[in-house]
């Protein structure tokens, strides 16, 4: 997909300029849009995101690092603030860390594992859970 002048979308502020200039009744099939749009995104970060600097732990890196990023058992007991033993008994059953193997190691993937700490951890308010 090209801008007016022939080339490339340079950011998706400029992809979105085009689309909101265009003329109505304008079509373009959805996957020339998707291929403009993953020319512009891959690894970088959505517009206003916050980004962790890359000294910061994994409690912190968690929540802006890509959900498709994958963390080690290391990073996931960081990130975490739990020790292997308390990560490795969440592994089966019900409610269980999502989690994958590659090679025999354990691989966790950030967004999966943002879900999960999201889906399990509860609010007190004045002693109460909501």
């Amino acid at each position: 997909m090209m801008d007016q002048n022939g080339k490339a979308f340079d950011s998706v502020e400029a992809l979105h300029r085009w689309c909101s200039d265009a003329l109505p009744g304008t079509t373009v099939p959805a996957a020339q849009v998707a291929l403009a749009l993953a020319d512009l995104v891959v690894d970088r970060p959505e517009s206003g995101a916050v980004v962790a600097p890359e000294d910061a732990t994994w409690q912190e890196r968690l929540w802006t690092v890509p959900g498709e990023r994958r963390l080690n058992i290391a990073e996931a007991v960081e990130a975490l603030g739990r020790s292997k033993t308390w990560i490795r008994e969440r592994l089966k059953g019900p409610g269980a860390i999502p989690h994958r193997k590659l090679e025999g190691a354990l691989v966790f993937k950030a967004g999966e594992l943002r879900a999960w700490i999201e889906d399990h951890e509860h609010v007190e308010v004045g002693g109460r859970s909501t």
